[in-house]
């Protein structure tokens, strides 16, 4: 398998995914992934393998699986691009993310904290470079 640990991201999906509603095919042959609430989403064939997925896995292993799949790793900017479609997925109730610990609460508190430590220390550094006047 592919080895995702030199990608550095910034990941806020915490806790397992699992898939909701039903993927279903139109009279057209277009593939649509239905909410709880009846609602259809037009999706194409590597969105629905990706939401099919989505079985209690985290968002990690999620990464690792299509890694796996594609045979290389996953670059950072495709990655983001995959949060992004996990999130609108969980907000389309068509993920729900469970099993959010405390310890990935806490994970998430430091990550804000180095990420604001790390803003602070580049302003501070340019500073000078961005005065007007």
């Amino acid at each position: 398998m592919p080895d995702n640990t030199n990608i550095h991201t910034y990941l806020m999906i915490f806790g397992q995914l699992f898939k909701k509603g039903a993927l279903q095919t139109t009279s057209t042959g277009s593939l649509i992934l239905v909410n709880e609430d009846k609602v259809p989403y037009k999706v194409d064939k590597a969105d629905a393998a990706i939401w099919n997925l989505c079985n209690g896995i985290t968002f990690e292993q999620l990464r690792d699986s299509i890694s796996s799949k594609l045979g290389w790793q996953i670059p950072t900017d495709v990655l983001s691009h995959l949060e992004r479609y996990v999130n609108w997925c969980i907000w389309a109730k068509l993920i729900e993310v469970r099993d959010f610990t405390s310890d990935q609460f806490a994970e998430l508190v430091q990550q804000n904290k180095a990420d604001s430590d790390t803003f602070r220390k580049l302003l501070l550094s340019t500073q000078d470079k961005i005065k007007i006047g």
